[in-house]
């Protein structure tokens, strides 16, 4: 069996976007005397990657270095490739830190289990993160858009298939985006766990298998965490199934893996 992680938000907390890259989008407009408020600049910038993710080559929504230049011309601003370097700095490692729950990946490394990560960060980024975070050790092996080489990201069946090409299923996603995790999964045919980390407390109290048959009961619920991580089906022509995204199992840690395998 191979257990397929996903990395921001699951095995990763990153406060990078939020933090860090609105510190240097707000430090390049006060270079240029240009006045806009942080708050203008985050949903902008989450508008440019929004609208990317609806675009066929939609690995670009996810090169940050893209995401500001496109962004930063509009005010006759450059920018080239701050981003990347940030991150071969090494400083990366201030805004990012691994889950307290992923101490897990040792307990499923001993069961025997195979584990990959798929992630739609792009190599440029991720490989730095998953170095500096001693992730390497735990995975068999790790997927991630890499722009003319590697043109898929998830929930494209594709990036799924090369994630577990060589491995032996049954196979398991483990992820927090009911849209690119628990869709691609239900497409690829693999088993699916939806990790969700804030959780209502009635929820968070109910065993596993009572969690996930009670949400899985809620439209409401489902549909509004599939319009949370994909916002671009809001105006999608075609209309939203959530039995297309109910997950095999709703996790409230990664801790619960162990109930699990």
């Amino acid at each position: 069996m191979v257990l397929i992680f996903d990395m921001d938000g699951v095995l990763v907390r990153s406060t990078f976007f939020s933090e860090r890259m609105l510190e240097m989008l707000c430090q390049r407009f006060q270079d240029h005397n240009i006045s806009i408020e942080r708050t203008d600049i985050f949903q902008d910038i989450l508008k440019l990657f929004v609208r990317k993710l609806g675009e066929e080559d939609k690995v670009g929504a996810y090169d940050w270095d893209l995401l500001a230049r496109e962004y930063l011309e509009e005010y006759n601003i450059t920018w080239t490739c701050e981003i990347e370097d940030f991150f071969n700095s090494g400083e990366i490692a201030e805004y990012t830190c691994l889950y307290k729950d992923t101490e897990v990946l040792e307990w499923l490394l001993q069961k025997g289990y195979t584990m990959v990560i798929l992630t739609n960060g792009l190599d440029k980024y991720q490989n730095i993160v998953i170095e500096k975070l001693g992730l390497q050790k735990f995975f068999k092996k790790t997927i991630m858009p890499i722009p003319k080489v590697l043109n898929f990201v998830k929930p494209d069946l594709e990036i799924f298939r090369l994630a577990t090409e060589g491995f032996q299923g049954p196979h398991t996603m483990i992820g927090d985006s009911l849209f690119f995790d628990i869709y691609g999964a239900k497409k690829a045919g693999y088993n699916s766990i939806w990790i969700v980390r804030r959780l209502p407390k009635k929820y968070k109290e109910l065993s596993i298998r009572a969690r996930t048959e009670e949400i899985n009961q809620n439209d409401k619920f489902l549909l509004r965490h599939i319009l949370r991580s994909a916002p671009f089906l809001k105006v999608s022509s075609q209309p939203i199934d959530p039995n297309d995204f109910k997950p095999d199992y709703i996790i409230k840690s990664l801790q619960e893996l162990k109930e699990l395998f």
